[in-house]
């Protein structure tokens, strides 16, 4: 391709020396990380953290919505620290196993309270981050 010349010609004023012609390019564009691919049936509302790659929900309504879940998720049991599948995900909970996952690691590693903290979301009181946590302690106070 060849180089294009510039809009204007150069005009050389006496005393000033004329910029030499020189070809248009753009500058560099920063080289960013992709974008996690959001599926259909992803939401909108999901920040990504870069460094550890968990998604968590970007406003208020969406942290509620994830800590009710995770409260439904706790009292049912399996879902919490079993393996989770599509067929059972989507029959239990309309949702995806990877959808249930992200709010699993969101709740056990403690960045789905610490979130609903920043957005000022009450969580409910049932809420608990590892409810694995929880069995034991009950299993010593008993």
């Amino acid at each position: 391709m060849p180089p294009s010349v510039p809009a204007e010609p150069v005009v050389e004023a006496p005393g000033h020396q004329a910029a030499a012609p020189t070809t248009k390019t753009s500058p560099a564009a920063p080289v960013l990380p992709a974008s996690p691919k959001v599926g259909k049936d992803e939401v909108d509302d999901v920040d990504v953290r870069v460094a550890t790659g968990m998604r968590l929900p970007a406003t208020a309504a969406t942290a509620m919505e994830w800590a009710s879940l995770w409260v439904r998720m706790c009292s049912e049991g399996g879902s919490v620290l079993g393996p989770l599948n599509d067929q059972d995900a989507r029959a239990q909970y309309g949702l995806t196993a990877k959808q249930l996952r992200n709010v699993r690691n969101a709740a056990m590693s403690g960045a789905l309270r610490q979130k609903a903290i920043m957005l000022g979301v009450e969580l409910p009181l049932e809420y608990v981050d590892n409810p694995a946590d929880r069995r034991d302690m009950a299993d010593t106070a008993a």
